[in-house]
């Protein structure tokens, strides 16, 4: 790999420009065809070096080096190197070397981690390793992890190990999926990493076409795609729901407009750069769902969503599946994950914030406000409802709404046709501009 980046090294040289109308930095070609005889072997070193960082094998490195390092091989007064963000140059770096050296679509040398916890899939796993040897790329390594499975996962796994060098099979160390994780990241080498589930499969193509996604557009992105259920016995409407919902948001890449509702990226079909995922903790915190608080610390670090719009994956639905048995993946887990990010990322201390709705989910929602001494206003559309101190805290009819301004509103009513309603009303005087949000 040594050679070849040298060789293409010695054949381009990059300048960056300041755009003042678009205050960004672009770049330009300027030569395809330099002579080797023009560049100093201390040159090609230089460049080969940045060109390497670019690909993310030295990710560690400071704007004064790049700085130095295009400034003394390019050596011309139009350089603009101020204020430019170290994230933003490697991405658009990154994106002309790939389309214009390296094609659109083969992109063998940048390596794929797929990390796979794998706790009792025997009926299953086969399935599963067979869609990823299927996969229309080869520049991948599995990293599963046997989480103290009873079953014969373990022979399964050793088995395609035996047969396929990319496929490294770990035995867990603490039981758990955030620790088989943790210890799969740890163990992985590649510069771009998604995760997958022991019961499910992979369309030939994901792997490239996520990978394609992020290499069009760099670092601070987070790629997925369409995810399509799939069970043996009929599936239950509550997930194709499920499935339709993600998939219509995904489309146009608004996942985190939605995210206090449900999980908005699927934990098996996403892709992102190792630095991103190492910037938002990757699976270091010990928190449940973890899937839901990944996608959360996601949307801290604002990566941003790129959609393809095709069925990528086959999440399989089963009764023993982890999320419908697991005590961690109960409801009360889901709401309090909500509310901590919620108060963390989008609550306004300065605004009045109002709870709409007196429902379970309402009432639980209230609970834990007043629990963490948040100040709160709460609303419904029931007369009965009115007046009722709960939690120190006196319900109103929906008309208190219009005589504060300025404020936010957390809606927790989970009819579909009562939510259509509450969507209309919102957008009228005076509350077109107030940020609310769905919490089911």
């Amino acid at each position: 790999m040594e050679n070849r980046f040298l060789k293409i090294a010695a054949n381009i040289c990059f300048c960056i420009e300041n755009q003042k109308e678009k205050e960004e930095c672009t770049i330009r070609l300027l030569s395809k065809g330099t002579n080797n005889n023009l560049l100093s072997i201390k040159q090609l070193v230089v460049i080969n070096t940045i060109l390497r960082m670019l690909i993310g094998q030295y990710l560690a490195v400071q704007n004064v080096i790049l700085q130095s390092a295009f400034s003394s091989i390019l050596n011309t007064n139009n350089i603009f190197f101020h204020s430019i963000d170290l994230k933003a140059l490697r991405s658009l770096l990154f994106y002309r070397f790939v389309h214009i050296f390296l094609g659109k679509t083969h992109f063998s040398f940048m390596q794929i981690s797929i990390l796979m916890p794998v706790f009792n899939a025997e009926n299953y796993l086969t399935e599963c390793l067979d869609s990823i040897l299927a996969q229309s790329i080869n520049n991948w390594e599995l990293i599963a992890v046997n989480d103290f499975s009873t079953d014969q996962s373990g022979v399964i796994l050793q088995a395609f190990a035996k047969k396929d060098n990319r496929i490294k099979v770990i035995h867990n160390q603490e039981k758990g999926i955030i620790p088989a994780l943790r210890l799969a990241f740890a163990k992985s080498t590649g510069q771009l990493i998604t995760r997958m589930d022991a019961d499910d499969k992979m369309h030939p193509q994901k792997l490239q076409l996520l990978q394609q996604k992020l290499l069009e557009h760099g670092p601070g992105h987070l790629a997925t795609a369409y995810v399509t259920y799939f069970s043996a016995k009929s599936l239950g409407g509550g997930y194709q729901r499920y499935e339709q919902w993600l998939n219509a948001l995904t489309e146009g890449a608004t996942n985190y407009a939605d995210i206090y509702r449900e999980c908005v990226i699927p934990s098996p079909c996403w892709m992102c750069y190792r630095e991103d995922l190492e910037q938002c903790g990757a699976f270091e915190p010990d928190v449940y769902p973890e899937d839901y608080d990944l996608c959360f610390r996601f949307y801290k670090e604002n990566l941003k969503v790129l959609g393809v719009k095709q069925q990528l994956h086959y999440w399989r639905d089963y009764p023993e599946r982890t999320s419908r048995n697991d005590e961690h993946y109960a409801d009360a887990l889901y709401l309090h994950l909500k509310l901590h990010w919620f108060l963390q990322l989008d609550y306004h201390q300065d605004q009045p914030l109002f709870v709409w709705g007196a429902g379970k989910k309402g009432k639980a929602i209230a609970k834990h406000l007043s629990k963490e001494e948040v100040p709160f206003h709460w609303i419904c559309n029931q007369p009965s409802k009115w007046g009722h101190n709960i939690y120190g805290t006196v319900l109103q009819p929906i008309s208190a709404l219009a005589e504060i301004s300025n404020v936010q509103i957390i809606i927790a009513v989970a009819n579909p046709d009562d939510q259509k309603e509450i969507k209309q009303y919102l957008k009228a005087d005076p509350f077109e501009d107030t940020k609310h949000w769905f919490f089911c």
